[in-house]
């Protein structure tokens, strides 16, 4: 019998999944919910139940079957855990592993884990795509009990769900071998290809080494963390609301990861007298190149210059002055701001604004070096695994998920290198004391921030050549007029000169491209026929004869289709119905009203075929469809979901 890792448990080698179905109403006002149905497959043999007795029943039939025991476990595959978790713990004794319900032991015998996870905060539907199951549709406004005779086309959607994820489980099997060796989530893949290339080879003790040597104090984290930023996105003011024609659009392939081969990063132990080498604002540009500095500053006098875009968020800051000008939270002009900077994020708000004294209160400085030679090679193995495996899946389907795991796992990188080490600490001692401690910690931290940096640094000074003609920048994308190809191959160039740098200095004899694509370089996505944004993340498009909209926290597809049908088909109608009074309803926006409550609730309803049944649920999960309506950056939040609709006629239909 095969083992767990370091684990004293056996696992049973059963793929067993699991889904429920449920009716989310209202009752006297009151948001409920019950389950009415459930699914199970057991290595591929599906079933469907209706009540929680016939679950307990079936849970014990397995629980013969596989002879399992607190000693000898099985896990059983839930996509989006935390909604059936919600029910399943006033029916079962549930033992929480994880507070963020990643995981949690059920009946000390079986281990519950989600799928929805694993799979990157995909959907069912979603995924049963990806795996060339379509997963159907099924009519949740339609109010079922227990009681509710459920037709064939019902069965039939139930036993879907449980076939996609037993599919899901297969393909990853065919990745880890053994059930129990399948990660918990993304970040954890990341780790696992990290731990395994780090600490468990021939090198591993120079390795070590060199990672304690930059060990962090409270202090050295907290000036670290005032200088984080993430990536940008950004559009440009002056096209908002335009209908434009004849757009470019470029994607930067793998630009975090790229930045693991490219940057300068921090080495060693700090350099204690940093601060009195800084005479000048020169200075700062000055020894970016051989030096790594995160400064806490306050800046005066600073204006945006024209042509150029706006880098610092207002959220970022520690202080600004009264006096500011402030556009959809980042900052156009101010007497005076405190934050903390990166050199390179701090050299490009040098380069995008006038700016008068900058006050330096403290300063963490490193020796700039090369990322580490073991992340190096592994994300040179990730990516030609990706460059090959998305070729191949445009004649092979089945790769897709394949590809999606490798995919996964190469961007993963940098946000499990940046991954705060106080997150779940119950102070800041205590997080990194641990993080210094950890025998299992492979990444550092500030090598990581400074991945980020090199990709913003770079974004920023290729939307600053091409000034007026920006229009769009969404963290590894741009979208510009008129012809720019020399700056981008400029760009590529010099990029792909530093990657190769870092390649000489290891002796690492590696190709950094990979069937046409190389890592790190813009590629060209052709040239968008009609293009209109409305602020950034939101915009719409029509390419190849299709319209498409992209939305934060609108479903694409389903708003896309929303506002073609509104416009009767027309294209130029549908781009004039994109506008700040668009209002999508439930049915097209993919957003849902939810409501968790621990309260047991039963009664008799009428369920749609006029048929009066118990209910019951202890505890429950409320989802209901609900729908979007455009909201401004500059108010509190970017999105508004209505409870309740009423669609005003604001649009062009004739």
């Amino acid at each position: 019998m095969k083992k767990e890792k370091e684990v004293e448990i056996t696992w049973c080698e059963a793929i067993l999944c699991f889904d429920i179905e449920t009716t989310s109403t209202k009752i006297n006002g009151e948001k409920v919910a019950w389950m009415w149905g459930w699914s199970f497959s057991d290595c591929g043999k599906c079933e469907i139940g209706r009540t929680w007795e016939d679950f307990k029943n079936k849970l014990e039939y397995i629980k013969e079957k596989y002879d399992l025991s607190s000693k000898h476990k099985a896990i059983i595959w839930i996509h989006n855990l935390q909604h059936e978790l919600q029910y399943l713990q006033g029916y079962f004794k549930i033992n929480h592993k994880f507070g963020n319900v990643i995981s949690c032991e059920m009946e000390e015998c079986f281990q519950l884990r989600d799928t929805c996870i694993l799979a990157g905060n995909i959907s069912l539907e979603k995924l049963g795509i990806q795996l060339g199951f379509p997963k159907g549709d099924l009519n949740y406004d339609l109010i079922r009990t227990w009681d509710t005779e459920i037709t064939e086309e019902e069965k039939n959607y139930m036993i879907r769900d449980v076939e996609i994820l037993h599919k899901y489980i297969t393909s990853q099997l065919e990745i880890y071998d053994f059930i129990a060796y399948i990660p918990y989530t993304n970040t954890s893949r990341c780790r696992i290809a990290g731990r395994n290339k780090c600490l468990y080879s021939k090198n591993s003790k120079s390795y070590k080494k060199q990672m304690h040597e930059m060990d962090m104090t409270v202090k050295q984290y907290e000036i670290l963390k005032k200088c984080s930023m993430g990536g940008y996105i950004y559009a440009n003011e002056k096209y908002c609301g335009k209908v434009l024609e004849n757009v470019n659009s470029k994607d930067l392939d793998s630009s975090y990861p790229s930045e693991y081969l490219a940057a300068l990063v921090p080495v060693g132990s700090p350099i204690d007298d940093f601060k009195d080498w800084i005479k000048s604002k020169e200075d700062i540009e000055k020894y970016s190149t051989s030096v790594c500095a995160a400064y806490i500053v306050t800046i005066h006098d600073l204006e945006l210059k024209d042509g150029c875009q706006p880098t610092i968020s207002e959220g970022h800051c520690e202080k600004i002055s009264e006096d500011s000008e402030v556009r959809r939270h980042k900052i156009f002009y101010a007497n005076e701001i405190k934050c903390g900077l990166l050199d390179l994020d701090l050299i490009t708000l040098m380069r995008n604004y006038e700016v008068g004294d900058i006050e330096i209160h403290d300063v963490l400085a490193y020796y700039g070096g090369y990322m580490r030679k073991e992340m190096v090679e592994l994300i040179l193995d990730n990516y030609y695994e990706k460059s090959i495996l998305k070729e191949d899946k445009k004649k092979d389907k089945r790769l897709e998920i394949t590809y999606g795991v490798v995919k996964q796992i190469l961007n993963g990188h940098s946000g499990n290198e940046i991954m705060d080490p106080c997150k779940y600490a119950a102070s800041k001692e205590q997080g990194i004391f641990l993080y210094n401690t950890d025998k299992a910690r492979y990444r550092i931290y500030q090598q990581g921030i400074w991945v980020l940096a090199n990709a913003r640094f770079r974004f920023h000074n290729v939307i600053r050549e091409l000034g007026d003609d920006f229009v769009l920048a969404a963290v590894d994308g741009i979208k510009y007029l008129n012809e720019h190809e020399a700056l981008f191959k400029e760009d590529n160039e010099k990029h792909l000169s530093r990657c190769k740098e870092t390649l000489k200095f290891y002796k690492i004899s590696k190709e950094l491209t990979v069937r046409n694509h190389t890592i790190g370089s813009w590629e060209d996505e052709g040239i968008i026929t009609k293009f209109k944004c409305l602020q950034q993340s939101c915009y719409a498009t029509y390419k190849d004869d299709e319209f498409k909209i992209t939305v934060s926290s609108l479903n694409k597809t389903k708003g896309s289709e929303y506002l073609m049908k509104i416009s009767n088909g027309n294209v130029d109608k549908a781009f004039a119905n994109f506008n700040r009074n668009l209002v999508v309803p439930p049915e097209y926006s993919g957003n849902m009203d939810t409501k968790k409550s621990p309260d047991t609730i039963s009664g008799y309803i009428k369920d749609y075929t006029g048929k009066e049944s118990y209910y019951e649920s202890k505890g429950y999960f409320y989802i209901k469809a609900i729908g979007w309506k455009f909201k401004a950056e500059d108010d509190e939040t970017q999105e508004e979901m209505l409870h309740e609709m009423e669609i005003e006629e604001q649009l062009v239909m004739n």
